[in-house]
């Protein structure tokens, strides 16, 4: 079987994120006994071409803009030559535009709805543009059936008209992960590992820390990861005057990202919005509690009150007493860890994948 992946990012773009990571790992799996090509743009220093393996090629097609307007283009020049398209689903419709020429089985798999995320990374009004666009996808996506990562994404396309949409979470490689339950440092270690963009609300766990520190003088945040809003995180350390509590550490190694999750107290996600969360897994995996967002994707990886907490969008206070209601109660944090790794249990690469490749091949 041919089959064609519309992912905007791939796994070598320095931005990739977990959805990218997604979108690898189906073609990896898929590719062990089909030929697969994934779509994606091009990026500074990148090839046009990744041949990942014997069946597995990536194609690199114009820039963050023109690829909403030659993947399509693709997809209709070579209609014939694919027996399944998966369209992973960003911001503006793609495929819908030609698919009609396309003879190939068709499936949407939407990551998650993107206006909120606009909204607070750029302005109001693009979030409500692509909120627009959003609402067209039942219209434009006919003939498709659709997946998605979380049981909230899936609500929304619900309310959307979209009533038929299968849910497989992504997951990850539980044997990279190791349970760390006794954290009993006077120095309460917190930390976040991801994107550093606008919109994963670092900016009021920084805020947060002014108010932590209070109760927990010893008390770090980390944050690990690269992207356009470091520089302002920097200007919000400084505003927050805690610089003494709170370190930019960039990009880590693996070998560093485990001794993190080895010393880490809390993991923080105080994002506006995700599709799931799995860095909030990889946490749980390793025993620790998140404090996070009751938002899209968040609300169902990370469960209030059992393996972590949820606050509001955007409450720096509320984060923070959070933070300092888990870090003042040993045995309860102990037990939410617990509780967490066990939730983890649940999200394997291997078990996902499986439910991918049965819903693509045989759905």
């Amino acid at each position: 079987m041919n089959i064609l992946i519309l992912h905007w990012k791939d796994i070598k773009n320095p931005n990739a994120g977990g959805g990218t990571r997604y979108a690898h790992h189906i073609a990896q799996r898929l590719s062990k006994e089909h030929k697969v090509m994934l779509l994606s743009y091009r990026f500074s220093g990148s090839s046009r071409k990744t041949k990942v393996n014997e069946n597995y090629t990536i194609l690199r097609l114009g820039n963050k803009v023109t690829y909403h307007l030659k993947t399509p283009l693709y997809a209709l020049k070579h209609r014939t030559s694919f027996d399944l398209i998966l369209d992973s689903v960003i911001l503006a419709p793609k495929l819908p535009l030609v698919s009609r020429f396309c003879q190939a089985r068709k499936v949407a798999l939407v990551h998650q709805f993107f206006n909120d995320l606009l909204r607070e990374e750029f302005s109001p009004l693009i979030g409500r543009i692509i909120g627009f666009l959003e609402k067209l996808w039942p219209c434009v996506y006919q003939d498709f059936s659709f997946i998605t990562v979380s049981e909230s994404i899936q609500e929304k396309l619900s309310k959307r008209g979209i009533s038929t949409v299968k849910v497989i979470h992504p997951g990850v490689p539980l044997a990279n992960y190791e349970y760390h339950p006794a954290r009993t440092s006077d120095s309460p270690l917190l930390i976040y590992i991801g994107r550093l963009k606008k919109y994963k609300g670092l900016q009021y766990a920084i805020n947060a820390m002014e108010k932590v520190i209070q109760t927990f003088p010893a008390a770090k945040l980390l944050i690990a990861g690269r992207g356009d809003y470091d520089e302002a995180l920097k200007e919000h350390i400084k505003e927050a005057n805690v610089s003494e509590h709170v370190e930019l550490l960039g990009y880590v190694s693996e070998a560093k990202k485990a001794e993190m999750l080895e010393r880490a107290h809390l993991f923080l996600f105080p994002s506006v919005a995700e599709g799931w969360g799995i860095s909030a897994i990889e946490a749980q995996a390793c025993g620790i509690p998140v404090v996070g967002t009751d938002t899209d994707g968040l609300c169902d990886s990370v469960r209030d009150g059992e393996t972590g907490r949820l606050v509001p969008f955007g409450k720096p206070d509320k984060l923070a007493e959070a933070i300092i209601e888990l870090l003042s109660h040993p045995e309860k944090r102990k037990e939410l860890a617990a509780n967490a790794h066990q939730y983890a249990q649940r999200f394997s690469w291997e078990r996902t994948l499986e439910q991918m490749e049965n819903e693509l091949l045989e759905g």
